[in-house]
């Protein structure tokens, strides 16, 4: 499994606890909108009919604009609150609002802008609830691909209200397997393409336009084989979800 690093070159501001309100549980304050006068923002658990409920409803309110979404709450945990600068060359800052579930995280990237609230990105992540943020202006989501992580990368606009997601055909992978039986490989560059059964070999990238995996050796073999054959041509891949 590929890790990722969190990496936050940004100000990241620790929360307040909140004992005033039963609803409110959490307070930050920071200029999210680079006009140079900081924010508040509250963080709050909505009141719910039923204690029971696996998911509850939080709130995220700055001035007269709000946020809600849902958490996990079977587990007591709290979402929690981020600031973090996705581009260190804009003043504006964003939230990063993470979720603990019972294997993964669910994120949501949240922008101030105009007096509003905007919700940038929402996604879920693998058991390492990882996220990458250079201040570049990229956010990199890793996204679990069967058996391996592929990385997604979503760039902010210039005016730090929209993320994109960056077209990508070829993605690294990195697992190491075993030919399941005899394979005859597409030709790459490689002279040789035929693997006997037995042999070790490593997944070394994917291209997602062609739907195929680049496979590797260390005796000279090499090539490409179709998604649709991994899982009968290969064994030892680290098959989940």
């Amino acid at each position: 499994m590929n890790s990722y690093c969190y990496m936050v070159f940004a100000l990241v501001i620790g929360l307040t606890s909140i004992h005033a309100s039963a609803s409110d549980y959490a307070e930050l304050s920071a200029d999210l909108d680079g006009d140079k006068k900081p924010e508040i923002v509250v963080a709050s658990v909505l009141d719910s009919d039923s204690e029971a409920e696996e998911y509850k409803k939080f709130s995220i309110q700055i001035g007269n604009s709000n946020y809600a979404g849902a958490y996990y709450a079977a587990d007591g945990e709290l979402p929690k609150l981020t600031v973090v600068s996705l581009d260190r060359n804009l003043s504006s800052k964003q939230l990063l609002v993470k979720m603990q579930e019972p294997l993964s995280c669910e994120y949501f990237v949240l922008a101030y802008s105009s007096k509003q609230l905007i919700q940038l990105l929402k996604f879920q992540t693998g058991v390492g609830c990882d996220v990458q943020i250079n201040g570049d202006g990229t956010l990199g989501v890793p996204t679990w691909e069967g058996f391996w992580f592929s990385q997604q990368i979503y760039r902010l606009n210039a005016e730090g209200t929209q993320l994109t997601l960056l077209p990508q055909t070829i993605h690294s992978v990195g697992v190491d397997a075993t030919a399941n039986k005899d394979i005859l490989l597409e030709k790459a560059q490689c002279d040789q393409t035929f693997l006997k059964q037995g042999s070790k070999l490593r997944v070394e990238r994917f291209d997602m336009a062609l739907h195929r995996y680049f496979i590797n050796t260390t005796f000279g073999t090499c090539g490409w084989l179709d998604t649709k054959k991994m899982n009968e041509y290969l064994a030892g891949l680290p098959w989940s979800g």
